[in-house]
């Protein structure tokens, strides 16, 4: 893999460890375990597998880890292989491909995640999408997951609406709800910006915290109790029809 990612010259003879799985066992095909494109197919990043696999039986000299390819092509030095055996695992493999997923520019990981959105998210702005998952994917194929609240709201129990930190109690999430919904329908401009400051203004109005205000909304537009992105985040990708249908389902929720 390495001499093929860099273009180099294969010796004729260099003693490789053997990689085999966490529990000692060898890595097969025939026994379903993945190859280098089919890990690809799993979401993983070229460069990162790559990277992993550099440090299967080889280290730099140091505790570095996450290496971007010209780095590892720089320092990489094959009398440095440790002959023996590596232990292959999938915990370590995805830490690292998250690191190589941040390290992309946002333009660079839109392009990667495309084609792991489900289908029918045409309808949403995925550029805006990308940019609010990217710092929570360890791998392509979490996007399905993370992103499928957008599409179809989850069942979810009325006791998400409380949330001690933020001070969020079934009363105050019904009485932000109820002041939401006017604001809202009346709203021109449908921005991340425009509706935090309306939002803003609301909390100071009310005399609570701003996160007492954001946590009841983010619940009805997510249906989660985490989800990617804040209350007005989700709105701006949601759309105004959606965002107001999701908060009357809420606010039945909350009777």
């Amino acid at each position: 893999v390495l001499y093929q990612a860099f273009g180099w010259e294969r010796p004729e003879y260099v003693h490789l460890p053997h990689i085999i799985k966490e529990d000692g066992s060898k890595l097969s095909k025939r026994k379903g375990d993945p190859s280098f494109e089919d890990l690809v197919k799993m979401g993983y990043l070229p460069e990162a597998i790559v990277n992993y696999v550099a440090l299967l039986g080889w280290n730099p000299g140091d505790e570095r880890e996450y290496f971007l390819l010209p780095d590892l092509a720089a320092v990489f030095d094959i009398n440095r292989i440790n002959k023996s055996n590596a232990a292959f695992s999938f915990d370590k493999l995805r830490w690292l491909n998250g690191e190589h997923i941040r390290s992309l520019s946002s333009e660079e990981f839109h392009k990667r995640a495309l084609p792991f959105y489900p289908s029918g998210f045409e309808a949403f702005d995925l550029s805006q999408l990308s940019a609010l998952i990217q710092v929570r994917t360890e791998t392509l194929s979490d996007i399905p997951a993370l992103v499928g609240f957008f599409g179809d709201l989850p069942s979810y129990e009325a006791g998400l609406f409380v949330h001690e930190k933020s001070k969020s109690t079934m009363e105050s999430a019904k009485a932000v709800l109820q002041a939401v919904q006017p604001l809202f329908t009346e709203i021109d401009e449908w921005t991340n910006e425009s509706l935090f400051a309306i939002l803003k203004e609301l909390a100071v109005s009310k005399g609570m915290k701003v996160g007492t205000v954001m946590w009841p909304i983010r619940t009805a537009l997510s249906g989660q109790d985490t989800s990617p992105g804040g209350a007005t985040e989700l709105a701006a990708i949601l759309g105004k029809d959606e965002t107001l249908r999701r908060i009357s389902l809420g606010l039945e929720k909350l009777g």
